[in-house]
């Protein structure tokens, strides 16, 4: 059975979402490893850019070559789906639909680079907190916090963008509902 198929069998057979948690080590990685790595990995890095595990991290972010939850406009994403004579990669032949269809889908779902996919809490299985989240300013937009780190609540817009805010500028209400979410 093809991977695509089993993935979608398994997603309707567990209730869960037909294409949820793309792993980045087991699903992402090695596609990029197969079609990138001539040029972007193993110490290379041409245009100043390398797709390593390590690496690849820097360029995942709102006006980067990777945007969470925006694949349409997500210069990776472009550049190996384009027709033109920009379609990465140049040597060894174009990326396949199959896995275009998973780096997609895995920039769609946040281009998380933790195990399973996973972009809630730690590994803990904690689901997102829906709410409304207000600012020192007392703006409120609606999101699901999935994870706080560094400072910053981690929140997936209802458009699924995913948008990093700092707590401090969150209201004194929003900032406890945040941290002790996070607490667990």
């Amino acid at each position: 059975m093809r991977k695509g198929t089993m993935r979608l069998a398994m997603g309707l057979l567990t209730g869960g979402s037909a294409f949820g948690g793309v792993d980045f080590e087991k699903e992402v990685l090695p596609i990029l490893q197969a079609k990138c790595f001539k040029c972007h990995g193993d110490g290379k890095t041409k245009g100043d850019l390398s797709l390593e595990a390590g690496a690849i991290g820097r360029e995942i972010g709102g006006a980067k070559l990777i945007r969470p939850g925006e694949p349409e406009k997500s210069p990776l994403i472009i550049s190996l789906s384009s027709d033109g004579e920009d379609r990465m990669p140049p040597k060894g032949g174009p990326i396949g639909k199959a896995q275009i269809d998973v780096l997609t889908q895995w920039v769609k779902e946040g281009a998380s680079m933790r195990a399973g996919g996973a972009v809630v809490g730690e590994e803990d299985g904690r689901k997102p907190l829906p709410g409304i989240w207000t600012n020192t300013e007392e703006k409120a937009i609606e999101a699901d916090l999935l994870r706080v780190e560094k400072g910053k609540a981690v929140l997936r817009l209802k458009n699924g963008k995913l948008y990093e805010y700092p707590l401090e500028k969150l209201n004194a209400e929003s900032r406890k509902r945040a941290e002790e979410w996070a607490k667990g």
